[in-house]
């Protein structure tokens, strides 16, 4: 059984839509006006369950009962070309960390967001989101998601205790890990993890570490002391 499945929920599709929502503007996402207006929408409701009518209304014709066919589809095509790659990348990704896969199974959930995937990586029933259009992009997000989960796993609380990083500076250093990607998994990445451009430099130190050493602790030591200034 893939240790990757992909599928829909309605829940975990608002629940990324109200993660756009909060990193919108860290994350510098380009959206057309009316995608912006959604946004601002969701914003201005007043509850939680404000926010699910907004959603329901811009997802509504996705989640009609005439597109069943057209998502199973996606999703057929999706596990296929997961499934063949599956194995590849979590060996690598166990090599690179000294770690084992995180978790037993995680769900990559199709998702009607105008742009961002977003996860939940909780023990207990951890997620990401990822396109609902049926092309290889959505490779690329879900390698670059679940390289999240062994820093989020394995590392974080460490750093953030023994270098007394912020939130901020430690998902700095989250989203610059996943250069290595391009490094590592190139033969099966495809699609290059170009990351964000607030992290120009500090992907380039990413970079340069791992060369170097191909020691993930060090990568993770000299990336902490980097964000320090």
């Amino acid at each position: 059984m893939s240790k990757v499945i992909f599928g829909t929920n309605k829940d975990k599709d608002f629940r990324n839509h109200l993660i756009q929502l909060r990193w919108r503007n860290k994350t510098g996402f380009t959206y057309s006006p009316a995608e912006s207006e959604y946004f601002d929408s969701l914003e201005r409701c007043k509850d939680e369950l404000e926010q699910w009518k907004l959603f329901e209304d811009y997802s509504r014709e996705y989640y009609l009962e005439d597109n069943k066919q057209t998502i199973n589809s996606v999703l057929s095509y999706f596990q296929t070309l997961w499934n063949n790659v599956e194995e590849v990348y979590v060996k690598k990704m166990e090599e690179m960390h000294n770690k084992v896969f995180p978790y037993k199974t995680v769900y990559g959930y199709l998702s009607t967001s105008p742009g961002g995937w977003g996860f939940n990586l909780n023990k207990k029933n951890p997620w990401f989101a990822c396109p609902n259009k049926k092309n290889d992009k959505f490779l690329k997000v879900a390698m670059h998601e679940l390289m999240h989960g062994f820093f989020i796993e394995y590392f974080r609380d460490d750093l953030k205790e023994k270098y007394r990083l912020t939130d901020n500076k430690l998902w700095d250093i989250q989203e610059s890990l996943t250069v290595l990607l391009n490094i590592e998994l190139g033969d099966i990445l495809p699609h290059k993890d170009l990351g964000y451009p607030q992290h120009k430099e500090l992907r380039e130190e990413v970079k340069s570490v791992w060369l170097e050493t191909s020691d993930i602790d060090e990568v993770l030591r000299r990336a902490s002391q980097f964000t320090k200034g």
